[in-house]
Parts: C-alpha cells; structure tokens; sequence
C-alpha cells in the first residue's frame, strides 16, 4: 500500500491551520499517512511535498502508537 512517510529531519514542525491562523498540529518523524490522509494535510495546512517521501508499505506491517502510524 502506498504510504507517505514524513522525514525524520522534520519531527515536531509545527502546521499553522489556514483558517484559524493557530498552530493546532504538529508532525512527526516517520509518521505514515495514507494518500487521502496526506491529501486533506496539503490542503488544510498547506504541507509542501518535500516534507514527505512515497513508500510502499504493507498494511499488515504497519502500527499505530500514541495515535501515530508507523511502519516496523
């Protein structure tokens, strides 16, 4: 399944939310998103493509912790 892993040099940026101007999310190193997932993430905080890398990952091989995706 294809995922997008946000790299480890921008754990903890911060994502300033287009319409209430507040800071209300933060990123995480190696952190997976889905496709849609990452699509709403461009659209609300307007996240640049750089911050994320494309990776094929097999659903059974991933987990959450602390409400965070990550791959084993």
């Amino acid at each position: 399944m294809l995922y997008y892993r946000v790299k480890p040099e921008y754990d903890n940026a911060r994502l300033l939310n287009r319409t209430t101007r507040a800071f209300d999310r933060v990123l995480i190193g190696n952190e997976l998103y889905t496709e849609k997932e990452w699509e709403r993430l461009v659209l609300r905080y307007r996240v640049s493509a750089v911050v994320c890398e494309p990776v094929q990952v097999n659903k059974h091989n991933t987990y959450f912790f602390f409400g965070a995706r990550f791959a084993d």
